[in-house]
């Protein structure tokens, strides 16, 4: 492993980059259940179980239709 990576106070970054890495090479389930290993997106995804991805939006104050325009 590198030093540098290595030294890091966590492998917070790293799990975030095997977790990008994983989308990117086309298996997002094996990314999402990463994530669901970390206690605080798991409780986001609990606390948000049925709920559309613009009621969600709304209930953190973010506008879905940027997010939609980014989709793009």
């Amino acid at each position: 492993m590198n030093p540098i990576l290595r030294n890091l106070p966590n492998n917070n970054i790293l799990s975030q980059l095997s977790n990008i890495r994983q989308l990117i090479n086309g298996d997002p389930t094996a990314a999402f259940g990463r994530m669901m290993q970390n206690p605080q997106f798991r409780q986001f995804v609990e606390a948000n179980k049925g709920k559309t991805p613009e009621q969600i939006a709304s209930e953190y104050g973010i506008d879905f239709n940027q997010v939609r325009n980014l989709m793009k």
